[in-house]
């Protein structure tokens, strides 16, 4: 709290930091320090706020000239972030990766790949190729944020370095996420031995859902990992049959809304859901097929009626004799034309 209030008042300095085990300082280029703190100190608070840490800018005193605010010029002012651990390598981490936007080269100068087995936390990087590198980013960072989230480990990437964070399994999780995901990008991915892991879930999907499932261009999986927080994908196993694979450090509960169990209730709400499209699909079909089929057996019927009517209306009717009309030369015992008569009381009828 004291240096929390000593901010407003001047540059703040914390003695004997170097001996301290829960700060970590930075060392920030004047021309960011602005960008890294953000407008009334937003960039600033949004860190502390995600890793649990207290952030602030120290001058050692009589280091630098100083101005009426208390910040310092050139790198006279660093960067301490203090909390646990975790929290303060993911802050350091996110500030690194905001240097590194306008300061090119500041932190990732001469870097190499570095792997280590520890098995407490430590920090892991490798170096992206020119190609990788936006591709394993995502619009706005979404697929970083993905693998970090399923793998429960702290994923950052600085410039074209990327720093892999945590304990040991979780460092290894995050490695090989992002090993299936670059594989992605030339084809298909196989993946074994699945049955033995306690992070991955496997769906068999029929093969008339797949395309349901997955989306246009793979839409529908990435709507379901933002939702659930894991990391799903089409796989082959060692038999080469394809199977979709939920990778997630959470295993979720049945009704919950994160994890591995809500991801795959949603992947069947989507088989589902297509399975009973085709079901009223094949119903709607069959109905017209049975109303085709009855209107082609009736339409010869039909027609014939059509021919009786016009034949009937095409033949003569006896004219109507007027009251005062004598019959001349006309024998009384003359027959009548009979057949005629009834076809022209049938037709009366019909009509």
């Amino acid at each position: 709290m004291k240096w929390l209030f000593q901010q407003l008042e001047g540059p703040v300095w914390v003695e004997n930091w170097e001996d301290r085990d829960d700060i970590t300082v930075l060392d920030i280029p004047s021309d960011c320090i602005g960008y890294v703190t953000g407008s009334r100190r937003a960039a600033l608070g949004g860190m502390e706020e995600e890793w649990g840490t207290l952030m602030f800018f120290m001058t050692k005193p009589g280091s630098v000239v100083s101005d009426n605010k208390g910040r310092g010029k050139g790198f006279g002012e660093q960067l301490a972030i203090l909390g646990p651990k975790r929290g303060r390598r993911g802050a350091e981490l996110k500030v690194m990766s905001s240097v590194e936007e306008k300061a090119n080269g500041q932190f990732t100068k001469g870097i190499r790949d570095k792997f280590t087995d520890e098995k407490g936390f430590g920090t892991d990087r490798f170096v992206f190729k020119e190609d990788e590198l936006s591709y394993a980013l995502g619009k706005l960072g979404s697929t970083r944020k993905k693998l970090a989230a399923a793998s429960g480990c702290i994923i950052q990437y600085v410039g074209h370095v990327c720093f892999l964070a945590g304990e040991l399994a979780e460092r290894r999780r995050g490695k090989e996420f992002l090993d299936w995901l670059l594989q992605q990008r030339r084809g298909q991915v196989t993946v074994n031995n699945v049955a033995g892991r306690d992070d991955c879930t496997e769906v068999h999907v029929p093969e008339n859902c797949k395309g349901w499932v997955t989306g246009n261009r793979g839409s529908e999986l990435r709507r379901m990992e933002l939702e659930t927080g894991t990391y799903m994908f089409m796989a082959l196993d060692k038999r080469g049959d394809e199977r979709l694979l939920i990778f997630c450090v959470d295993p979720g509960a049945k009704m919950g809304d994160k994890g591995r169990a809500a991801a795959e209730r949603l992947v069947n709400e989507l088989v589902q859901d297509r399975l009973f499209v085709r079901l009223f699909g094949c119903l709607f079909v069959g109905l017209f097929v049975v109303v085709g089929v009855f209107v082609l057996l009736l339409l010869p019927l039909s027609l014939m009626l059509m021919l009786l009517s016009l034949l009937f209306l095409l033949l003569p009717t006896k004219p109507t004799s007027h009251p005062t009309d004598r019959p001349t030369n006309r024998p009384t015992d003359q027959p009548t034309n009979q057949p005629v008569v009834c076809i022209l009381q049938f037709r009366s009828i019909l009509w």
